[in-house]
């Protein structure tokens, strides 16, 4: 069985072609605690802000190693852009890594800074798909988005500090579904 190209590039190699045998979807969701909780998130500059982008990498990378192509995020400040901007990054060298956008509703970034809306629409101008829940916000939009993000994706990617919020029940509810779910801590980046 001749293995994908990207392979090529990844630590781990998967024997005797079971490499699709592993994954319903081959995605992985990518999710975190809120900008506000990690101070450094929005500064490209600092030293936390780098060692957490290259933590995202190795773990991306890691999930890639296991057969992996496409991850998912759901397009919030912080986090999700990091982590967006990373899968592109590696996706330049690896062109058949994908990027799903998934959006909770249309007007998410229009109350951002300035420098966030513009990160957001770059990504999304170059992410391989796009999915918006609704046209408009509701109560329960982030919740269906939430919903979007498990339900389509073997392993989980979640930036967490351990504190009880929504990233918290989002890891409960992939554990309980059986995905694979890999922890980064921002305070021991």
């Amino acid at each position: 069985v001749r293995r994908p190209p990207f392979f090529e590039f990844a630590d781990v190699t998967v024997k005797n072609g079971d490499w699709r045998k592993l994954m319903k979807y081959n995605k992985t969701a990518i999710i975190g605690i809120s900008a506000e909780l990690i101070p450094y998130i929005e500064n490209p500059e600092d030293e936390g802000y780098l060692r957490l982008k290259n933590q995202l990498r190795q773990k991306i990378m890691g999930e890639i190693g296991c057969g992996i192509n496409r991850f998912v995020t759901g397009m919030h400040r912080g986090v999700d852009l990091l982590a967006s901007e990373t899968v592109l990054e590696i996706k330049e060298k690896m062109p058949l890594i994908s990027l799903d956008c998934a959006f909770p509703y249309e007007a998410q970034a229009a109350d951002w800074p300035e420098r966030e809306r513009d990160r957001y629409f770059d990504i999304a101008s170059k992410c391989t798909r796009e999915f918006m829940i609704s046209n408009s916000y509701y109560d329960g939009v982030e919740q269906k988005l939430n919903e979007y993000l498990l339900k389509f994706s073997d392993s989980v990617i979640a930036v967490w500090d351990s504190r009880i919020d929504t990233t918290a029940r989002l890891i409960a509810d992939a554990r309980r579904g059986g995905k694979r779910i890999v922890i980064i801590d921002p305070r021991e980046v």
